[in-house]
């Protein structure tokens, strides 16, 4: 994800909501004032790290600590359900994705309850250090408590690379190819050590990575903004859809917002897609960057 902010040091922006992160602990950003941006650019930009993620958790997993452990009915990478090997493209039907979203939604509820089971476990370590009792505790006693309330819990989260959108190109029809930013065999990449999201803390997924619980999120975040803004999409993109972009257009809360699409561009914006050949789209973009920066901020 790409933010461009053209500021001035001016006018102070009070951040208001959250109180701080979803996993507890500081920093609460409402006790801060901030520079006011005088302009926004958004471009590529995922609706969340945490939306992101929760629309390509495999809803199969059944086992969060079993990287095999599936329900083959709401696998998206078997046949039964449509699936077909990339490059060929799958489809899925409506009702299938509909409980597969359903279920993703279900796996980071399920993600969120072990994150704050962790968190809860460290604060009552914590809690036990500063009771009175604690200094006449045993020492094998002390040094539990001491090391569970300074201790991170990390967690493995497992296939997070199953978005019925990277293979099923009917779904939110855009120029993308089958596939998705991390691989063109996401069915593959689904089980590699690489991915999204996958070793994280308690307070990290909560942070950042939980779609439901996190608090980075454009549906909720860009209202606020209301200094103009530039809403840039790419057509090609496999991670952040059409749809997205529109989203997020709609969102803001500028009076003055402007939208605009790269034709030919992948989520980097080199060229990719079926307007690949329209070659490299950076060129394009930055002129729509620059004439939109230009109309409203040249002395």
């Amino acid at each position: 994800m790409i933010f461009l902010t053209v500021f001035e040091f001016r006018a102070p922006a009070k951040i208001s909501n959250p109180p701080g992160p979803p996993g507890g602990g500081p920093p609460d950003l409402n006790k801060f004032e901030l520079p006011a941006a005088d302009g926004y650019i958004v471009l590529a930009a995922h609706p969340g790290q945490g939306m992101v993620l929760m629309s390509c958790l495999d809803a199969a997993v059944v086992d969060e600590s079993d990287p095999l452990a599936s329900d083959h009915t709401l696998d998206m990478y078997d046949e039964r359900n449509g699936f077909r090997t990339p490059p060929a493209e799958s489809r899925y039907a409506p009702d299938f994705v509909e409980r597969y979203r359903a279920a993703q939604r279900a796996r980071c509820a399920r993600i969120d309850a072990i994150a704050r089971r962790h968190i809860a476990e460290a604060s009552h370590a914590r809690a036990a250090m500063r009771a009175p009792e604690f200094a006449s505790s045993s020492a094998e006693s002390r040094r539990h408590v001491a090391r569970r309330a300074m201790a991170p819990h990390y967690m493995v989260v497992y296939r997070t690379q199953a978005n019925p959108n990277y293979l099923d190109l009917a779904i939110d029809k855009s120029e993308r190819a089958v596939g998705s930013i991390i691989s063109a065999r996401p069915d593959l990449a689904n089980y590699t050590a690489f991915g999204l999201g996958r070793i994280v803390t308690p307070d990290a997924w909560l942070s950042t990575w939980s779609g439901l619980s996190s608090s980075a999120k454009m549906a909720s975040n860009l209202p606020k903004v209301t200094v103009p803004t530039l809403v840039v999409g790419a057509n090609g993109d496999q991670d952040i859809f059409i749809s997205d972009v529109h989203r997020e257009f709609e969102a803001s809360g500028a009076s003055d917002k402007t939208l605009a699409f790269i034709e030919g561009a992948d989520h980097l914006m080199r060229a990719g897609g079926i307007k690949a050949h329209l070659g490299d789209p950076r060129p394009r973009l930055m002129k729509v960057l620059t004439d939109w920066t230009r109309d409203r901020f040249a002395p």
